[in-house]
């Protein structure tokens, strides 16, 4: 137990010591892997990329693309998805995003028990602001995910692929929204 108190002491002082543009890496004994805390300029770097991408093979005749809907990460790993929004055959209006865990899967397809609030705070946001799009516009959504050492409380990470699901939805006046029923999509985040 001092053991542990002692460990988490350096790791506070570590934290404190270093820059907020560091990278810190952490090793506690019999921790299965060092948790890294990205740079900032690294997640900036990594959304413009994810941005870049996701722009450049838009569809613009879909109403809702995710150029690359699949991608791998680890406990503690920065991982973007990039979405967009297109507006097809509609008129202006005001819209927002919500994404949510539909359910874990693991490599024998057997589905994962899991906390979806637990697994949806791995989500940097969980829903968009409200955005306006004139007719024949697109909005681009990052779908930011920072991986968690927990699938529900006190269970690690499980190996597998969890579906997470981006539903769009219009907010004809302030206080009503409407979702889009074809206007959704699946990414999958596997982790390793």
């Amino acid at each position: 137990m001092k053991k542990i108190i002692a460990l988490l002491g350096i790791l506070l002082l570590l934290v404190v010591a270093c820059k907020p543009s560091e990278t810190v890496t952490v090793q506690l004994t019999g921790a299965p892997k060092p948790i890294a805390v990205p740079k900032a300029d690294e997640v900036g770097a990594l959304l413009e990329q994810v941005k870049t991408e996701t722009t450049a093979k838009n569809d613009l005749t879909q109403e809702i693309v995710v150029p690359i809907n699949n991608k791998k990460g680890e406990v503690g790993d920065t991982v973007i998805f990039g979405v967009n929004f297109n507006q097809v055959n509609k008129l202006k209006g005001t819209y927002f995003a919500r994404i949510m865990l539909i359910e874990g899967r693991d490599k024998s397809y057997n589905k994962i028990e899991v906390d979806k609030e637990t697994m949806n705070g791995w989500l940097r946001n969980s829903q968009t602001e409200d955005f306006v799009l004139e007719e024949k516009e697109s909005y681009y959504v990052p779908v930011i995910f920072i991986v968690g050492s927990e699938i529900k409380s006190g269970v690690k990470t499980a190996p597998g692929t969890y579906q997470y699901e981006v539903q769009f939805y219009s907010r004809p006046d302030p206080a009503f929204e409407k979702k889009l029923d074809k206007v959704v999509k699946s990414v999958y985040l596997t982790i390793e």
